[in-house]
């Protein structure tokens, strides 16, 4: 049995593996379910764009038939095979060709997009995992320090240095410290399960991955200016797309001709007499004109409009406030890295004073009030830090959504 268990955790350990802070994002992008369905709208779509372009190539059908009588028992056989090219359609094949492309790079530029929408997103939630195991992390420690505080406490009283009070004091603080821990416990857990449900067995490295390199300026997000936002892009694509379908409806108010070959074989049989197969050729050139249809190429080409101008507008919408989104952005990203700088710096005196009155709490030469005091500052000063590091890489990635590129390719 005990081999069997120590089996079962080795395999475990060998599958189980430490996921840095990309691995983990990339991960938790594979498996977002729009992005998904975009992989395979586009995979539609890329079969879509090839049936329009093998439209413009002669149409080949060929038909076999067998018929019988039942009351002159005669029984009649046929075959054919039928070519038919399109000479002219005022251009409706063709603008769909075209309009089918540039849907087809829309959805590649969508695709992209969701990639980056579900990689937002994963950012968003290991963020938020990382906090919350930092936070786990700050409150347990404090725990541990203040309960050596108290330990002292109950020394210093039991020798009457101390008042009762006093030591109430220093076990409220412990008491306060396990329901913080508690709370801060929930969390965690909580987006641990969440994120444990896209990795599976894996770990992810509990670090900030890129507080060093921004902070000491080695790296910066810079944008490439041939580069548009992703969802901007795969609109200007899209509309492109609609116009050069508005286009190709204009074919369905011109003649359309076409060219057809024919060839067929017919025979007969019967317990009279046997006809000999009967072969023929005939080549056609066919002329069509649609007078009246209802009104249904109008109306088409009316909605076709619509879609047309409808993007159009959204477009222009969207490019509007992208210069106010993008300097918005920047701003939010400068703010907070700015205030991360001025949050760390300020954690190292509140932990150096920190630790000053924990000595001096401990040599007897500070009241339980005042390590009170220091010990709420330095706790609202770590949490602060932590919070300020989670602002900084969800800033940063907001920013590099809207360069139109990942958070892991445009920091230069």
């Amino acid at each position: 049995m005990a081999t069997i268990i120590g089996f079962f955790l080795l395999s475990f350990s060998v599958n189980a593996s430490v996921l840095d802070f990309q691995q983990t994002i990339e991960l938790i992008t594979q498996q977002d379910p729009q992005f998904l369905a975009q992989s395979e709208k586009l995979q539609a779509q890329e079969t879509q764009s090839l049936s329009s372009s093998l439209s413009l190539l002669p149409t080949i059908s060929a038909s076999y038939t067998r018929e019988k009588s039942y009351n002159t028992e005669a029984t009649g056989y046929g075959s054919s095979l039928l070519f038919t090219a399109n000479l002219f359609k005022g251009g409706k094949d063709y603008f769909n060709l075209r309009s089918q492309y540039r849907l087809l790079d829309s959805e590649e530029k969508t695709l992209s997009d969701k990639q980056l929408v579900a990689q937002q997103k994963a950012i968003e939630l290991t963020v938020s995992y990382l906090l919350s195991q930092k936070k786990y992390q700050i409150v347990y420690d404090l725990l541990q320090v203040q309960e050596k505080s108290l330990g002292v406490a109950k020394k210093r009283y039991d020798r009457g240095i101390i008042p009762l009070q006093e030591l109430e004091k220093a076990q409220v603080d412990v008491f306060n410290s396990e329901a913080r821990l508690t709370n801060a416990k929930i969390e965690k857990e909580t987006f641990q399960k969440q994120v444990q449900s896209y990795l599976g067995q894996n770990q992810l490295k509990t670090e900030w991955p890129f507080t060093k390199q921004l902070l000491s300026g080695k790296k910066t997000p810079i944008k490439n200016k041939n580069v548009l936002r992703t969802d901007i892009a795969s609109l200007e694509a899209y509309v492109e797309s609609l116009e050069k379908s508005y286009q190709s409806q204009y074919g369905s108010f011109v003649p359309q001709v076409d060219l057809s070959y024919r060839m067929t074989n017919a025979a007969s049989e019967s317990g009279y007499f046997n006809s000999r197969g009967v072969e023929d050729k005939v080549l056609a050139l066919n002329f069509t004109w649609t007078l009246w249809n209802g009104y249904k190429d109008r109306a088409q080409l009316a909605y076709s409009r619509y879609l047309k101008e409808e993007a159009k507008y959204r477009l222009t919408d969207l490019k509007r406030n992208f210069g106010a989104s993008i300097e918005t952005k920047k701003l939010n990203y400068q703010t907070s890295l700015d205030s991360l700088s001025r949050r760390l710096k300020t954690l190292e005196i509140s932990r150096k004073i920190y630790r000053q009155s924990v000595r001096r709490f401990q040599e007897g030469k500070l009241s339980v009030n005042d390590l009170e005091l220091d010990q709420n500052r330095y706790l609202e000063t770590e949490i602060l830090a932590q919070e300020g590091e989670a602002q900084v890489h969800l800033a940063l990635s907001q920013l590099c959504y809207e360069y139109g590129t990942s958070v892991f390719t445009c920091l230069q």
